[in-house]
């Protein structure tokens, strides 16, 4: 091999080594990002449950009596399947019209989107809770916009019952906390005893995370 082709070897061999290094090194940084990522979705999860936890009340079913008279029960919305609701919508749904029946609540607000709150209403239809006692929000789509738009609507000084499942319940309080409704607290209905899914654990420290984005060590 001639002393050019030799230095030309050299120069490849150096090139390709310096980019695997550069490689690595991104590889590395990408692995180190995830990691901080994850453990800020950790601490998210941990500080807005552990904040909102004081805005939740006990919602046993068999003594709803236990619980204070408000103006609002508010339902979020959830997955309607084909021509039912989903367990957890139909489960929030219940735990309102026992609050209503019991005369707990003098209205119930309904959010979420249009094809949830319509369905809202055919299911609360069969228990025959009036349309009049209804009052609807199609705009809904997840829980932050349900708190934000029951505080638009009725101001800081609202008292009602947000009602959700117990895994969301922290996160659901903490939000409260977030846009001022200190007269409302968290209803945490587990009438049914639903398994949560792992994908919906997944989707919950997302949302503690964004929930943190925006209200901080509120």
């Amino acid at each position: 091999m001639t002393p050019r082709l030799k230095h030309t070897h050299r120069h490849h061999h150096k090139t390709r080594h310096r980019v695997r290094r550069i490689i690595l090194r991104i590889f590395l940084i990408v692995c180190a990002l995830i990691i901080l990522l994850g453990l800020f979705s950790v601490f998210c999860n941990f500080f807005v449950n552990m904040r909102g936890q004081a805005m939740v009340v006990s919602s046993d079913s068999t003594q709803p009596q236990s619980l204070p008279r408000v103006d609002y029960a508010i339902v979020p919305g959830a997955a309607v399947w084909g021509s039912e609701p989903s367990p957890v919508l139909q489960e929030r749904l219940d735990f309102a019209a026992i609050l209503y029946q019991h005369d707990l609540v003098v209205k119930l607000y309904l959010s979420g989107a249009p094809n949830e709150v319509q369905m809202m209403q055919q299911y609360l239809d069969t228990k025959q809770i009036p349309r009049s006692a209804e009052q609807c929000d199609p705009d809904g789509l997840d829980t932050t916009l349900t708190v934000a738009h029951a505080r638009a609507t009725f101001g800081p000084q609202l008292k009602g019952y947000l009602i959700t499942e117990p895994a969301h319940a922290g996160r659901a309080g903490y939000l409260l906390r977030g846009y001022g409704l200190v007269n409302c607290r968290v209803a945490a209905c587990d009438l049914q005893h639903l398994v949560e899914r792992p994908v919906n654990a997944v989707h919950e420290y997302f949302a503690a995370s964004k929930a943190f984005l925006q209200f901080g060590f509120e």
